[in-house]
């Protein structure tokens, strides 16, 4: 009788160095969008990144490049091993791909920019309603304060001559 051992390997999965909350992002000509990234305790020392693959433009977690772009701004969360990159005034040419990236590990993400949309005319008629109302009534006791100040001076110069 022969026996045969079978050796058995477990490999235990390991989370992805760098991950994203949502590989596509899109957002509206001027508007604003934000990306969130996170990383394994493995990489919380390592330089933090968020790069366009187009020119490997990158803005670096911590550090502020004045010649960079203002409009995209990264606030870092290291209890949470996350970053979340903030990109304002988009532009249709915003679109395309970009990755977060710790040390060298990266995830992709994908940005999509449309047109604005149409500016729609916000129901501001209750709001100028009431204003209009109010500036009204602070109108009429600016009158009302007034006009006793100008009967107050008037009976009081007909006082002065009788007496």
């Amino acid at each position: 009788t022969t026996t045969k051992v079978r050796t058995v390997q477990i490999q235990e999965e390991k989370p992805p160095a760098v991950s994203v909350v949502s590989s596509s992002v899109s957002g509206h000509e001027g508007g604003d969008i934000s990306a969130q990234c996170l990383y394994s305790a493995h990489y919380q020392n390592k330089l933090k990144q968020w790069c366009r693959y187009k020119d490997q433009s990158c803005y670096t977690v911590g550090r502020t490049v004045t010649s960079q772009n203002p409009s995209v701004q990264i606030s870092s969360d290291d209890g949470r091993r996350s970053f979340t990159v903030l990109m304002a005034e988009l532009r249709l040419t915003d679109s395309g791909w970009y990755f977060c990236s710790a040390g060298e590990a990266l995830n992709p993400v994908h940005l999509t920019v449309t047109e604005a949309e149409p500016h729609k005319e916000k129901d501001t008629s209750v709001f100028k309603h009431f204003s209009l109302t109010f500036l009204r009534i602070i109108f009429m006791e600016w009158i009302c304060i007034c006009q006793h100040f100008v009967v107050m001076h008037y009976f009081l110069n007909l006082f002065s001559l009788l007496l």
